[in-house]
This record gives C-alpha cells, structure tokens and sequence, in this order.
C-alpha cells in the first residue's frame, strides 16, 4: 500500500486534506495490527510498530530531488528548468511545499551535510517530535522514560494477549478504574474482588489470575516488555503478562 501511495513523492503536490487523511488511516492500520482500541495514543501506535509518517517520507523524496537538481550539470533539462523558476522567482507549489518540509525537518538552510544523510536527519527530527508529543501525554508516561526510540517490538504475536499487552503498555487498558472515569461503575477486581482493578494490579499482584509473577518478576517495566537500562526485553515474563490479561479478558466479558 504505501509504495503505491508513495509514488511520485519527489515531484508531486498532494492537498493538506489528503495528506492528513493518510496520516489518520495508517495509524487506524496500525491499531488494527496491534489488535488496540480508538483511544490508543499516536505516538504508542508509531513507536512500537515503526512506522515512519508519510510526511517524513515525502521530506526525504522532495529534500533529496532538490539537492539532486542542484548537483546536476548545467546543461540537462531538469537543472535549466529549476534554475529559470529560481532566477525567475516562480514559486511553484512544489517550491513551496519542498521549502516548507525542509524548514520542519532540516531547518532553512538549502545545504545539506554530505556525511550525514537527509533521511537520518529526518529521522531524527521525527524522532525529536515524537518525543516531544509524548511530553503533554500522562498516560504515556512510564512508556516515554523506557522507550527512547522508534522501534518495532518483536513482543507481538496477534493473540487476544498481545493487544491487550500493548493497551498497558500505553496506559490505556480497559480495566474498570480506566472505564470509570467516563462512567460510574464499580472499580473492584473481576479476577479476585479484592482490590481496585488497576493494569498494575491485575499483571502482577491478582491472585485471580494464573500464572502468578515470580518474586523476581515483580516490576511492572519488565512486565511491560519496557526495556532495561541494558536494552533487553524479558520475554519470558512477558508472555505471563499476556496469559494473565488474556484470562482477565475472559473473566471480564463472562461477568
């Protein structure tokens, strides 16, 4: 899909409207391929499956064409073409648009470093944004301080378990003290009717729930599948996680 959609990026203009239309309907794609609800952050969606906007990509085809034209020989058609708008003053949509994105992601400047390459340095503007989008969301705290980078995570295998990891992970887990806060309801545990029914609670302290963490294990980060200091995941307590909330799911659609 997105090659096709990609097609022609260095010298075509596509609307505001339809730019932004793509940017909403590849985050709903990836939403469906975490198995995550509507309210799942953008930036959860993109940081665990590694999906570079299609404003990023259009910076790197357009960037990249123009500092072509500007290399090319003075006498090929494309570089008498760009050099008659510029001494002409003719700014074009493409001109526009092209100076726009690299304005974003490059800064002004029209010279790019040789030893570092425009899509690294898109990346890492993208990369800056993100970062920064995560900054006005609570939800996402415990997610920003462990995940630095845009990174696809192999912790996903497409089972009832795997979404519901990722809607954890992102705060965002449809226990009741989350569904409370838009509707009155009782917040005590499905699992056990103990406790509050909160993501920390049902990964790793419900008794109700099977397998039972280790004594080791007890850290919702590494229950998370957040990365430690060393950049390792444990997977085997991940896949406890996912059987304990999947079992939680169970119990929570029969009630």
């Amino acid at each position: 899909m997105v090659p096709g959609l990609t097609f022609g990026n260095a010298v075509l203009c596509m609307k505001s409207e339809v730019h932004a239309r793509l940017e909403i309907k590849q985050r709903g794609v990836g939403r469906l391929a975490l198995g995550a609800h509507c309210k799942t952050p953008n930036q959860g969606v993109q940081g665990d499956m590694r999906w570079a906007s299609f404003e990023s990509r259009e910076a790197v085809s357009k960037i990249e064409f123009e500092d072509r034209l500007r290399q090319m020989d003075g006498e090929q058609w494309a570089r008498k073409v760009f050099s008659y708008l510029y001494m002409r003053s003719i700014d074009t949509k493409w001109r526009q648009r092209t100076r726009k994105l690299r304005g974003k992601f490059l800064g002004y400047s029209e010279d790019t470093e040789e030893q570092v390459s425009v899509k690294k340095k898109v990346k890492a503007t993208e990369r800056d944004r993100w970062l920064e989008g995560m900054q006005t969301k609570t939800a996402l705290e415990s997610y920003r301080l462990n995940k630095t980078v845009i990174a696809k995570e192999s912790i996903y295998d497409n089972s009832r378990g795997s979404s519901l990891l990722f809607e954890a992970r992102t705060d965002v887990l449809r226990t009741r003290t989350y569904r409370a806060k838009y509707q009155e309801m009782d917040t005590v545990c499905t699992a056990c009717g103990e406790e509050d029914e909160t993501a920390e609670h049902l990964i790793i302290y419900c008794k109700g729930l099977h397998p039972m963490p280790t004594e080791d294990n007890i850290n919702l980060i590494k229950s998370l599948g957040l990365r430690n200091s060393e950049g390792k995941v444990d997977f085997k307590t991940v896949e406890i996680t996912k059987q304990r909330l999947s079992e939680w799911w169970q119990k929570a659609r029969e009630n």
